[in-house]
């Protein structure tokens, strides 16, 4: 019997999406194809930020002809479990919001190896032609796609804590386009341009890594646009104090001084729980969204809507 919470999982996010949202419905198609190739059945659909059973919610999507859609996620359970939190063998979210991203998840376990997963991602990421990516392993209990999104769940381990606030950085996608930073090194990382170009001593990224494969790991084209740098985990410990020490990797608490810095001299006011919902869910509302709570060792469970209003309330 799979244990589902210690499944490892496979992980691919793409951030700084600038592909147009008229890409959502083939992006949709390219990872509703996989889960099917991969024969598993989607379980669970939302557009609007609340999850409802797939195969109606579809329906209605295709009958719109996904109109004013720009975001989607859905996931595919396990037979046998009925809750998205418990296990899952695939998922998959785009969103084009204030911070665009792409997250795919799946079940290690499903593949037989990563051909499809890359091939289904490299189709994904010629539409919305991301910025930046990172592809890794992690148990589900860890949370990954929340890991990818820069959020924290009770299973996130101490050592992971300083690339998660990178990946929530992340999200404001100027470190990585206008500075050619990287949030960190993992085994998959899908670079661009912005940061390939950028000097690491007296070279530039790519020269760099070109000039010693063997220990500095395998760079090859994924797209006009996009690299693919592979890296082993031997590879990854060895090379990261190297890039860290050039400056390379975020260093966020400092990025994050030197934002904040600058939006108190433009004077900027900060936004309101009711923007920030809006900007994050696509809506102001808390109805329209489901909030899960994590409580050490306790089943997780979805809040209800008085509590997610008082929580906005507290802000």
């Amino acid at each position: 019997m799979i244990n589902y919470p210690e499944s490892e999982m496979r992980i691919i996010a793409f951030f700084g999406l600038r592909g147009s949202a008229e890409c959502v419905p083939q992006a949709f198609d390219i990872m509703i194809e996989m889960t099917r190739q991969l024969a598993c059945k989607p379980t669970l659909l939302s557009t609007t930020g609340r999850l409802v059973g797939f195969q109606n919610a579809e329906r209605k999507l295709r009958q719109s002809n996904f109109k004013e859609v720009r975001h989607f996620e859905f996931y595919a359970l396990p037979s046998g479990i009925d809750n998205r939190l418990k296990g899952v063998d695939i998922s998959g979210s785009v969103a084009f919001r204030t911070d665009p991203i792409v997250v795919v998840e799946v079940r290690e376990d499903l593949l037989e190896s990563m051909t499809l997963l890359l091939d289904a991602s490299r189709e994904i990421a010629k539409l919305v032609r991301p910025l930046y990516g990172v592809g890794f392993r992690q148990q589900f209990r860890r949370g990954p796609t929340l890991f990818a999104c820069g959020m924290r769940c009770p299973g996130t381990a101490k050592e992971d804590l300083d690339t998660l606030q990178a990946h929530f950085g992340n999200l404001m996608y100027q470190y990585y386009s206008t500075k050619g930073l990287l949030s960190d090194l993992f085994e998959l990382n899908f670079l661009t341009a912005a940061q390939l170009d950028r000097p690491l001593g007296s070279v530039t990224l790519s020269e760099w890594i070109l000039s010693d494969a063997r220990e500095r790991g395998e760079l090859s084209q994924f797209t006009d646009e996009l690299w693919l740098w592979k890296l082993t985990p031997e590879q990854i410990v060895a090379q990261r104090p190297v890039l860290k020490a050039a400056g390379r990797i975020v260093d966020f608490w400092h990025e994050e001084r030197l934002r904040r810095e600058a939006a108190l001299q433009r004077g900027d006011s900060p936004p309101t729980s009711e923007e920030v919902l809006q900007a994050f869910t696509g809506t102001a509302n808390p109805s329209d969204i489901d909030i899960v709570a994590f409580a050490g060792e306790q089943p997780s469970r979805e809040l209800s809507d008085d509590e997610k209003r008082a929580i906005l309330k507290r802000r």
